[in-house]
């Protein structure tokens, strides 16, 4: 179980890091039965993203880039990614860029060592799921190796570091808070953000988010008529 918790919290490392700076990716028509290292090699050559504004929060801008990559990369996974879930994303994303910047606020940092430390138990805790057989674990390194790198690499990648600084600072930031109040850090995350959301600025621009929720039904719907069909061929 406790691997499974690692692997996941590995992932999600890797998850963002793709959205955020290492490809953008347009899925093709006809592309269903490549594997999905051929996915991100065949769609290496991008289509243009928009890179206008989706939410300024507290005044820092956050374009609708991201989450158009995101919608891209699940169809790529063969995962039916709708605007339900595209919206829990957003407002997961909304989050964290609060609880970042009362990390920033509080003047909490991490230490070199500190991230390094967590980067090679991640690291480890990855490829000691990856020999085991684990299924999740051995798709996320096609996805590597259809960007050009290797496990290793993306561990080293300023990617990482930068995610795993953040996620260290806003643990060390409900640990203070959980603290303080003598509640769990769930309940601290909870009320803080409930405090953060109310005192910060929040601008979406919500026609920008209408057709990005638009956009991604329309592509679950074209993964899910996939995903039927391939299901069709095998039991035939």
């Amino acid at each position: 179980m406790k691997a499974k918790k690692i692997i996941i919290i590995a992932l999600s490392a890797l998850v963002v890091a793709l959205i955020v700076a290492l490809v953008s990716v347009s899925i093709a028509a006809g592309n269903e039965n490549l594997s999905i290292a051929e996915y991100f090699a065949k769609i290496a050559k991008n289509e243009k993203l928009d890179e206008s504004t989706l939410v300024t929060i507290n005044g820092e801008e956050k374009s609708i880039e991201s989450f158009e990559k995101l919608i891209r990369v699940y169809s790529a996974l063969d995962a039916v990614f709708d605007s339900e879930k595209l919206e829990n994303e957003f407002n997961q994303f909304v989050d964290a860029q609060l609880l970042t910047q009362e990390a920033q606020r509080r003047g909490i940092t991490a230490s070199r060592d500190e991230i390094q430390e967590q980067l090679d138990y991640q690291k480890e805790s990855f490829l000691l799921a990856l020999e085991g057989g684990d299924e999740i674990a051995k798709m996320f390194v096609d996805i590597y190796n259809g960007l050009g790198m290797t496990v290793e690499e993306y561990y080293a990648s300023d990617e990482a570091y930068q995610y795993y600084y953040d996620l260290m600072c806003m643990n060390t930031l409900l640990k203070q808070e959980a603290e303080q109040k003598g509640i769990t850090a769930e309940e601290a995350r909870t009320s803080l953000l409930t405090r953060l959301r109310g005192s910060a600025k929040i601008e979406v621009n919500l026609e920008k988010l209408n057709l990005l929720k638009k956009e991604a039904d329309e592509v679950a719907a074209k993964t899910a008529e996939r995903l039927a069909e391939k299901s069709a061929a095998v039991t035939e």
